[in-house]
This record gives C-alpha cells, sequence and structure tokens, in this order.
C-alpha cells in the first residue's frame, strides 16, 4: 500500500489553491504567494525492490507534473524517494551531486539524479528529501 500527504501550517492554509494527486505516489499543492506563487509536490518514491516498470511510471508521472507547473512558480519536490545519492565511481562525473555526498549511490539514487538533470536541478543530501526545480534537489 502507498499514498501520500502534505501538512500546511494555519497561517498559510488560507494560501492553498488545490490539492491534485497526480497517483497513488504524488500530490501537487498550489500555493498563492509573493513574490511568486509555488507549487508544491510531494512524492512517496517508489521502493527499491519496484520493477522497472513501477519505477519509470514514477518518474514519468513526476515528469508529467513538474512539466505542468506554471513557468513563474517556484517549484518544490519533495518526500521520500526511497533512494541513496552519494559517491560515485571516480569516472563518474554529475553535475546534480556536489562534492562532498557521503555513502554509495543505488541505482534509485542514479534514476532520482537523472531526474533532477533532466529538469534543471541539482541534489544535496539532507534530513530528507526535496527538490526545488531550477534550484536543487535535495534527499536523504
Amino acid at each position: 500500500m502507498s499514498g501520500v500527504a502534505v501538512s500546511v501550517n494555519r497561517k498559510i492554509a488560507g494560501a492553498v489553491v488545490r490539492y491534485e494527486p497526480i497517483s497513488d505516489r504524488g500530490l501537487v499543492v498550489p500555493l498563492n504567494a509573493k513574490p511568486r506563487n509555488i507549487t508544491l509536490i510531494q512524492v512517496y518514491g517508489a521502493m527499491t525492490a519496484a520493477t522497472d516498470e513501477e519505477m519509470e511510471r514514477f518518474y514519468q508521472d513526476l515528469s508529467q507534473a513538474v512539466k505542468q507547473v506554471p513557468n513563474g512558480d517556484m517549484l518544490l519536490v519533495m518526500g521520500d524517494f526511497n533512494a541513496k545519492v552519494g559517491r560515485r565511481e571516480p569516472s563518474v562525473v554529475s553535475s546534480a551531486v556536489g562534492l562532498y555526498d557521503l555513502g554509495e549511490t543505488n541505482e534509485a539514487g542514479e534514476q532520482l539524479e537523472d531526474f533532477c538533470l533532466e529538469h534543471g536541478g541539482n541534489t544535496r543530501n539532507q534530513i530528507d528529501d526535496f527538490s526545488v526545480a531550477q534550484l536543487r534537489c535535495i534527499m536523504d
């Protein structure tokens, strides 16, 4: 079973325009904000034991949701991608990963890096997962 949710503080609850499920693993929440609007995309990524088809479908749904965000919006993609992004083989250079990542990248992490590169972002390891289109993708 899967599912995803977003918790919004009462102070900004009035800024929520709507919520749109993109699948059982993703939810889009546009917010009215100044100086520009914000679109949140909350995800619960397919498990590393998922089939290739499930992983592909997850990233297709996510890519479609990102492409539908208005150009002027700040985009935050956050959640649990079930991915590890860290050191790669020295011959592998990725502009999506910073210089000081810890641990080893798994296959799901490589897919997440590819997604970030495709959508103009990069990755940073943090407490939990989220990404900012045009700025950075941040994950465990």
